[in-house]
Formats: structure tokens, C-alpha cells, sequence
């Protein structure tokens, strides 16, 4: 069945205080199957807030969480974890699981906590570790393999959820570029599939490179949104982040259509932030439009 472009997630006026102050004031989003919505804000914006709001796991104190056209309050937490799986921006256990057992842990909201997995729950697992290219890790310790390597993982145990929603806090957090363009290849092919991926960043340059939509964020409030290529300008970065900066053309579309063959360089350069001569930050982000 082809989902894209229903919705998947509405997030419908929500307000949020905290201790008397105000964290959210009436931010909607709405996240389609097949969609990249990125949430762009500084720190204190309340991007970690909004995704915690869609993940039911804190109550609005107004507005409504639609997840898949049903309210989220009257679903069982095991009904929200068939829809939604979470992806952390970091994740260490305490224990050296091995890699396959960490993305059988995904598992769990289909069998349950006392059915132990069967065949049935292996094949889902190793499938899912194949299709993020991590497969020759399935026996490594997960305490001992990158963080790169730990990021894919967990997206893999979300996708053995079964889950057709996924939520991502800052997922490139800590990834050196080589690992950022993989992870970014990965979510761009997830979307073609009809996953529909919420994340929040703080690179806009990822945003600009993957997402159908963007979300500016501004003390609690919505700035701006759209598609990349009319919502990251230099006027809004200035706005988001206090930096003066010019939107350049970066490396970033490139790197992930050249691939990562030996023979195949990832980028002509680094994207990011940069001083030009003039002493103006350069941000050299993507403005076009997926």
C-alpha cells in the first residue's frame, strides 16, 4: 500500500509550561509517511520538548497529538511503540550486548516482554541490521563499535519495532562527516520507503540536504516553516542562531550520491559554518528543495 504523503503525525497547536514558564506557545507540525521534517532551533527552543510531546510521553497543557489520525492519549504505550520508535542522539548500556541482541530489543512491542523471540523475530532483526548496512557487526559488542556504527544500529532496532514512524533527537550528534553522510543516505532511502521521520538538528545543512520540511524553532514559538529551500535562509540562521552567515552550495548532496567505495571521495570539503575573508560566517548549506 502506498502511504506517501498521508499523515502520520499531527501535532495540533500544542502548549507546554514547565515550573510557570511557558516552553511551547501553539506549535503544530504535521509529518506525512514518505516525509523528513527537521526541527531547527537553538538550544532552549524546545525542539527535545516537542518530541517528547509526540512520543506521548508528556501531556500538552493544550493542543492534541494525532498519530495516525487517532488521539495518542488513548493509546497504549505498546499500540504508540506499532507507530512510533525513538532513536536517541546517544546511547551506551551498561552491559557489551552484542549488536544483534540490541536490535532484537526492538522486537519487544510486537512478542511482548514474556514471549521469547523466535525465528520469526531473528529474520526481522537480521534484515533490518542488511538493509543499514551493519550486518557484519551483528556479533560485535555493541559497547565497542563507533559511534557511527552505534547510530545505525539503533535505527535498526527502531525499524524492527515494525514501526512506520520514526523520531530522531539530533541523531548526528558526534559523528565524524564520513558517518554524517551515511546516516543522511540512510534516512533519505528510509523516506523513499514511506517512513515518515521527524529529527531535530543543529545542522542545518542536514536539514537542507534531506528534509521535505522544515520547522524554525524560536523560544517556543515557530518562526518559520517549510520547504529547505525557502526556510534556511541567512535572514532565519541569523535569526535562530545570531550569526551573521551567507547560504552557500555545500558538499553534502554530492557526498551521499557519490557513495563509499574506496575509489569514490566523500566530499571536495567539509560542510558547516566557516568564516569568509570578510569575517562573516559562511554557511554553506544546501538551499534546494527535495
Amino acid at each position: 500500500m502506498d502511504l506517501t504523503g498521508a499523515s502520520a503525525l499531527q501535532l495540533c497547536d500544542l502548549r507546554f509550561a514547565y515550573r510557570g514558564r511557558d516552553v511551547l506557545r501553539g506549535v503544530s507540525v504535521s509529518l506525512g509517511y514518505g516525509e523528513v521534517v527537521s526541527l531547527l532551533g537553538a538550544n532552549g527552543a524546545g525542539k527535545s520538548t516537542l518530541l517528547r510531546l509526540a512520543l506521548g510521553l508528556i501531556g500538552p497543557s493544550s493542543g492534541k497529538v494525532l498519530l495516525d489520525g487517532q488521539p495518542i492519549e488513548r493509546m497504549s504505550r505498546r499500540e504508540v511503540a506499532r507507530h512510533i520508535a525513538y532513536v536517541p542522539q546517544t546511547h551506551v548500556p551498561p552491559f557489551p550486548f552484542k549488536v544483534f541482541d540490541v536490535v532484537m530489543l526492538g522486537r519487544l512491542a510486537e512478542r511482548g516482554l514474556f514471549r521469547p523471540p523466535g525465528p520469526a523475530d531473528r529474520a526481522v532483526a537480521a534484515e533490518c541490521l542488511e538493509r543499514l548496512g551493519v550486518a557484519h557487526l551483528a556479533r560485535r559488542a555493541y559497547t565497542e563499535i563507533s559511534g557511527g556504527e552505534r547510530q545505525l544500529t539503533l535505527i535498526a532496532r527502531a525499524l524492527a519495532q515494525g514501526a512506520r514512524i520514526l523520531i530522531m533527537d539530533e541523531p548526528a550528534t558526534g559523528l565524524d562527516f564520513g558517518h554524517q553522510i551515511r546516516l543522511l543516505k540512510r534516512l533519505r532511502d528510509l523516506a523513499a520507503d514511506n517512513y515518515g521521520i521527524l529529527m531535530s538538528t543543529h545542522h542545518p545543512d542536514h536539514a537542507a540536504a534531506v528534509s521535505t520540511h522544515v520547522v524554525l524553532l524560536k523560544d517556543g514559538v515557530v518562526l518559520s516553516e517549510g520547504p529547505p529551500s525557502l526556510t534556511i535562509t541567512s535572514e532565519a540562521i541569523l535569526r535562530l542562531y545570531g550569526v551573521r552567515a551567507n547560504v552557500a552550495p555545500n558538499a553534502i548532496r554530492d557526498a551521499m550520491a557519490a557513495g563509499f567505495e574506496d575509489d569514490a571521495p566523500l566530499a571536495t570539503a567539509p560542510a558547516g559554518l566557516c568564516l569568509d575573508s570578510g569575517g562573516v560566517s559562511r554557511f554553506s548549506g544546501s538551499t534546494g528543495e527535495n
